[in-house]
């Protein structure tokens, strides 16, 4: 016997019929999923159980919600593909098509992400469409689905170094909004342990810490006349303005939190002073001294000194100090300005200096990497119409946190600059 399952006033059968019956229940289900206005990333590098216990793929957008949390239930475009695909069609190895549709992870997904690169190029498109309604060809441009989930690939996908804090501390991605960090706390081995004299037991602590991860915002709505009035697509240059700020308030989360660590005076690294014994000035303080006093401290509390960040002024400073090597040493060193890394910095092997000029420009931040954490939680992008007042709105949170996780393998040097 037949049976038959009513929706929306749709018959799908599984009679005669079922097999077209099942073909276009698919595709209404589908067609459904297309208006989900809003999507979510899981930013982790491996494999993670969801609440249900599912496993959530990696670095993957999801469409799928429930009272505003993911159900991570449907991945549906993987950014590390797209990521690889940006590099390889830039390198020539892929064609652009291969570029922007291999992320997608289902073929109803590619077949309508294609969809809509021909409606933006020429229009509706009501060729070779397998999305169709009574009234026919449904248009990508009515399905948010698309527009949210590749807006937000491509900011994921974006070359962001210009902002060098988040690479200047570890990072920790999840797809949860907390994030538990186990904190480990050695023992001492039993030194001159006489013949037959049984050594005491020991063990090492692990002290647990949740955190609950806080949310950026952007949140932007144009209206049609504002629109309509401009020669450039003002909203999609808002959007692009909301991203590049929610980069810029994370990295000046970091810098702020940086400087939240225990503080070592020091002195001007420009100061000028007498060489003993003669007319001549120089230098008149010895900057990796000043670096090599924070290591020290860092490195006798078990820690691994491998890290500076800064203000462009400390860091050029730092290396125009004559007090380093002999006079002329420093007219040898680049003037660096804005933000960048730099390594090999002479007497300073094994660190790496992170400048931006978000950090305070009187101070140098010396640390073991380690100590300081990133907690990247899930972003969630939504976009959205209010059509009676002819509004086009745009909205993304980001969960995230930073901490200093051991306070005791951080320092701040102060007054390295004036």
């Amino acid at each position: 016997m037949s049976q038959i399952i009513n929706n929306n006033s749709n018959t799908v059968g599984t009679g005669a019929n079922g097999n077209s019956n099942r073909h276009w229940a698919e595709e209404y289900y589908f067609i459904k999923k297309l208006e989900t206005p809003s999507a979510w990333y899981n930013p982790a590098e491996s494999y993670e159980k969801g609440p249900d216990g599912q496993l959530i793929r990696p670095q993957t957008i999801y469409i799928g919600e429930k009272n505003e949390t993911p159900t991570w239930d449907e991945g549906v475009f993987d950014v590390a593909r797209y990521k690889a695909a940006k590099e390889a069609y830039r390198q020539g190895r892929l064609n652009k098509d291969q570029a922007l549709y291999s992320p997608w992870l289902s073929t109803e997904w590619e077949e309508a992400a294609k969809i809509r690169e021909e409606e933006l190029k020429y229009g509706k498109s009501y060729i070779n469409s397998p999305f169709r309604s009574a009234s026919g060809v449904i248009t990508m441009g009515d399905s948010p689905a698309i527009n949210v989930i590749q807006i937000l690939g491509e900011i994921l996908g974006q070359d962001n170094r210009n902002y060098v804090l988040e690479q200047a501390v570890t990072s920790a991605a999840t797809p949860n909004m907390s994030l538990s960090v186990d904190t480990w706390s050695g023992f001492s081995a039993s030194a001159d342990v006489g013949e037959g004299v049984e050594a005491l037991t020991k063990k090492g602590l692990f002290a647990r810490q949740e955190y609950v991860l806080k949310k950026d915002v952007a949140h932007v709505a144009i209206t049609d006349e504002a629109q309509m009035r401009a020669d450039r697509d003002v909203f999609a240059q808002h959007v692009r303005h909301a991203v590049q700020d929610m980069r810029r308030l994370k990295a000046q989360k970091i810098a702020v939190e940086l400087e939240t660590a225990t503080d070592i005076a020091a002195g001007d690294w420009l100061a000028w002073g007498p060489v003993a014994g003669t007319t001549e000035t120089h230098r008149a303080r010895n900057a990796a001294r000043d670096v090599y006093t924070a290591a020290a401290v860092i490195e006798a509390n078990g820690g691994v000194p491998n890290t500076i960040a800064s203000h462009s002024r400390p860091f050029n400073d730092f290396v125009t100090n004559t007090a380093l090597g002999p006079v002329g040493f420093g007219g040898q060193q680049d003037q660096r300005f804005g933000t960048f890394i730099a390594n090999n910095i002479p007497t300073l092997a094994g660190f790496t200096w992170y400048i931006d000029n978000l950090k305070t420009n009187t101070l140098a931040t010396v640390y073991d990497k380690s100590a300081v954490l990133l907690m990247q939680g899930p972003t969630r992008t939504a976009q959205y119409r209010i059509e009676g007042k002819g509004i086009d709105a745009y909205i993304t949170r980001d969960w995230n946190s930073v901490k200093i996780i051991d306070g005791t393998r951080i320092r701040d040097i102060t007054g390295v600059s004036t």
